[in-house]
C-alpha cells in the first residue's frame, strides 16, 4: 500500500491502560494498549510500541493480513476514528485493530481505513458507517481470502439508527414513536425528520456516538 504521509494506529486491546506514550490521540482510547506508527515522506523506517508486524520503507507500508474479520476501505479522510466509535470499539475486543489515516487515494485525494480482526458487519452497522462514509467499502475476510465485498449505501429513509437532534421533537418523548429520517443529501450529509421536519447535519449525528 502505497503511502506518502499518514498516521497509523495499531491497537491489540487489553484491559489494562497503555503507558501515556504511547496511546492514541484520544480519550476514547485511554484503555487501548496501543502500537502507533507515524508515516512521512521523510521516514525509511518506523519504531512500534510491540514491533514485529509492521514494515516500514520510505515508500511503502505492508501490514500482516487479518485471517478473518472486516476491512473498511475507502472512508473519508479523518472519519477513521468516528468509524471506530460507532462500532463501539471502545477498550475491550478481541484481535487486533488496525487503523489506516490520511492515505493517498486517486478517488478520494485521501482516505481512512480500518482493519477489525474476527468480527464481521451486522447490516445496521454498515448504515451507520455509510452515515458517516458514504464511499466506503465493506470487505469481509475469510481465511486470509475475500469472501465478498459491498460499497455502503444510505436508504432513502433511515428508521432507529439515530436520534432527532431537536429536543421538543415528540420522537425524543415518551410516545411509542421511531424516529425515522429522510435523506436530503449524502454529501454533506443532512437528514430530516419524519415528525418536525428537523434537519440534522454530520455534526449532529457526531454527537451521538
Amino acid at each position: 500500500m502505497a503511502l506518502k504521509r499518514g498516521v497509523l494506529f495499531m491497537s491489540e486491546i487489553a484491559e489494562k491502560p497503555a503507558p501515556k506514550e504511547i496511546l492514541a490521540p484520544s480519550k476514547r482510547y485511554a484503555r487501548a494498549k496501543a502500537k502507533v506508527v507515524i508515516i512521512n515522506s521523510l521516514l525509511s523506517n518506523a519504531i512500534t510500541a510491540s514491533g514485529g508486524i509492521v514494515e516500514v520503507t520510505e515508500k511503502t507500508l505492508r501490514v500482516s493480513k487479518i485471517k478473518d474479520g472486516t476491512v473498511i476501505d475507502h472512508i473519508t479522510g479523518g472519519h477513521a476514528l468516528d468509524v471506530i466509535n460507532i462500532l463501539g470499539i471502545r477498550g475491550r475486543v478481541n484481535g487486533i485493530v488496525t487503523v489506516a489515516m490520511n492515505v493517498p487515494s486517486k478517488t478520494l485525494h485521501v482516505k481512512d481505513m480500518v482493519k477489525i480482526e474476527g468480527r464481521e458487519l451486522k447490516s445496521e452497522e454498515v448504515d451507520k458507517i455509510a452515515l458517516l462514509a458514504p464511499h466506503a467499502t465493506i470487505n469481509i475476510i475469510r481465511d486470509y481470502k475475500l469472501a465478498e465485498k459491498q460499497r455502503v449505501k444510505l436508504p432513502n429513509v433511515i428508521r432507529g439508527i439515530v436520534k432527532c437532534a431537536n429536543p421538543a421533537c415528540i420522537s425524543n418523548s415518551k410516545e411509542p414513536v421511531q424516529p425515522t429520517f429522510y435523506v436530503d443529501s449524502e454529501d454533506p450529509l443532512l437528514l430530516r425528520c419524519h415528525y418536525c421536519s428537523y434537519i440534522m447535519e454530520k455534526q449532529d449525528i457526531l454527537k451521538q456516538f
